[in-house]
């Protein structure tokens, strides 16, 4: 075999690779040596602030006494960078027909698609893998047959914006600013410039400016003053122990100093403010520091504290279950997320390994595996998650005859039964993993066995009591066949026994959950909300915003939709009105 290397046809590799990777084999990317042209193309594309987008190019022309603008053009219908780029390279490359040419330009876009994704595009017939066509099919066609027009061409990205000292960089910014001048764009400067500085909140309080200021007072200022024991010495208003009086003028802009950029407390502004004296300055402080929009923003505040609420308690098993979904972290099989089910009187749980968190999951549970094996609920609750808050779900519940019940937003309490179920299946498929090495979902059905024969710390029953009337098959049920060969219960009898039995644990369970206690909701009707997902720098609350409809334990606000929030994410607030800084304002 290897006496027959030498035969047969020779590989010519480069050659195929050549011609399958690029347009024009003789195509570079590094400058021709002595070429007859050097080019160099840019465009500009903005948003005027009537006339929407408008793009333009230019085509820039190296000659022996420096540059000169060789093409302009304006870009039509759907205008945009890219678009003119490209064709600032098809005027560029049509112009040099039979010429050997260096082009240089800053796009990266246009060099990509030039140096390797045009041959794939042609191989393709220009469309994607989705058999759509590509972005400006039409134009990357004219590219195409425009690249095979010169004798020789190289087409070379150079850096956009750059600050060296080159000539390559000054002739592409001759480019950048002829086509701004094509497209019409002009550079706009904004000027910002604050209202007040930190420096100027208070001009220099000599003597002379206090007398002026405190002589603006009313009489019946004067008249507090002189209550509290106040005395005018040379002109000056002073405290009983010698503090100047604060004038009504400087109190606003003293009070903004005394806080300073970091809204520091009533305290320290007091500190801040103690060699100042006012009949009312405490007060003054407390109310400027309440109507700072950047402290009640800002600073911790209580919530409203309702008391502890109780949901009404189901008469029978599979009048009420709550759902949720909850991620279980390691994935095995393909499974992420374990949908759990709980019923509200007897706490019967049931569960299954899930896939995906969606609707379609949900829907399924329901109806091939609770609904057929313990009948269909008459409320359902959950939390406002997108995988039970949806159109589809909503639909087939309807067809079932189910109502959806859903709890208050970012409080997990309202869904407490199935969150505490979450936390306990955890809890034991944790144990079982542990000892037997077995995955979550094999261990799953063991963690159910587990809970549903276990008693209930509240209920003083198991599940399974509660479901079946009897002891939970198995070791610690006890004796199940009458001892002295004395005959089995009778169906009837059996069935009367089993009525009363579930009857009385019925009784029991209610004694032992508490009887539903009806409370007043918060009198307030404007709160400050929290803000859940927060970020340091960002707000604690936001609003006020006005109560809309209220129960004892939840609260639907003006301006946000349909939501039912807690009250413990509320904090009662006072009705948005004008602060003295705007009536200042518009009364100037």
């Amino acid at each position: 075999m290897a006496d027959n290397m030498g035969e047969g046809e020779p590989h010519m590799c480069e050659e195929r690779i050549q011609r399958d990777v690029k347009v024009r084999a003789d195509l570079q990317a590094i400058p021709l040596v002595d070429p007859e042209e050097v080019l160099f193309t840019d465009s500009c594309c903005y948003r005027h602030p009537t006339e929407g987008l408008k793009a333009a190019y230019a085509v820039m022309r190296r000659t022996s006494k420096g540059f000169e603008e060789l093409l302009i053009g304006k870009v039509t219908g759907k205008e945009s960078t890219q678009l003119a780029e490209l064709q600032a390279m098809i005027a560029a490359l049509e112009w040099s027909e039979g010429k050997r040419v260096n082009i240089y330009i800053d796009s990266a876009y246009v060099v990509g698609a030039i140096q390797v994704e045009l041959s794939q595009w042609i191989r393709a017939g220009f469309l994607t893998t989705a058999k759509t066509p590509i972005k400006h099919e039409k134009d990357m066609k004219r590219l195409a047959e425009a690249l095979m027009k010169p004798a020789e061409v190289a087409v070379i990205k150079c850096r956009g914006h750059d600050k060296a000292d080159t000539v390559v960089t000054k002739e592409n910014q001759e480019a950048d600013s002829a086509a701004k001048k094509a497209a019409g764009y002009t550079a706009q400067y904004i000027m910002m410039q604050t209202e007040r500085t930190v420096y100027d909140l208070l001009p220099a309080c000599d003597a002379n400016v206090l007398i002026k200021e405190q002589q603006k007072a009313s009489p019946h200022e004067l008249t507090v003053w002189r209550e509290r024991e106040a005395t005018e010495s040379e002109g000056i208003w002073r405290s009983p122990d010698g503090r100047p009086v604060l004038p009504p003028g400087l109190i606003a802009s003293m009070l903004q100093e005394a806080q300073g950029l970091t809204h520091c407390g009533k305290t320290q502004v007091q500190r801040y403010l103690t060699h100042w004296w006012h009949p009312f300055l405490p007060a003054m402080i407390e109310n400027y520091i309440r109507k700072c929009r950047t402290c009640t923003e800002y600073n911790v505040r209580p919530t409203v504290k309702p008391h502890k609420g109780k949901f009404p308690l189901p008469r029978m098993p599979v009048q009420e279950i709550v759902i949720d979904c909850t991620d279980m972290i390691e994935r095995v099989n393909g499974y992420w997320y374990l949908l759990v089910a709980v019923d509200a009187y007897t706490g019967w749980p049931e569960a299954i390994p899930a896939k995906k968190e969606d609707a379609k999951t949900v829907i399924k549970f329901l109806i091939n595996q609770y609904i057929p094996m313990h009948g269909f609920p008459k409320r359902v609750r959950s939390d406002n998650g997108t995988h039970f808050k949806n159109k589809d779900l909503q639909e087939v519940e309807a067809a079932l005859g189910l109502k959806h019940a859903f709890g208050t937003v970012y409080h997990p309490q309202s869904q407490g039964k199935v969150e505490r179920m979450n936390q306990s299946i955890k809890g034991k498929i944790g144990k079982v993993c542990a000892q037997t090495k077995l995955s979550w979902v094999e261990a799953l059905p063991l963690a159910l066995l587990s809970i549903r024969s276990s008693v209930n710390s509240i209920t003083g029953f198991t599940p399974y009591e509660l479901t079946t009337g009897q002891q939970f098959p198995g070791p610690g049920a006890g004796q199940q066949i009458l001892e002295g060969g004395e005959a089995s219960l009778s169906y009837k009898p059996y069935y009367d026994q089993l009525t009363t039995l579930v009857s009385a644990f019925s009784k029991q369970v209610g004694l032992e959950k508490g009887a539903l206690q009806s409370q007043p909701p918060s009198t307030t009707d404007w709160v400050l909300l929290k803000v859940i997902k927060r970020k340091w720098s960002e707000p604690r609350w936001t609003g006020p915003y006005r109560v809309v409809e209220k129960t004892s334990h939840v609260v639907r606000l003006q301006g946000k939709g349909e939501n039912w929030y807690h009250w413990s994410q509320c904090v009662a607030t006072e009705p948005p009105t004008r602060t003295l800084e705007q009536i200042r304002t518009e009364n100037e």
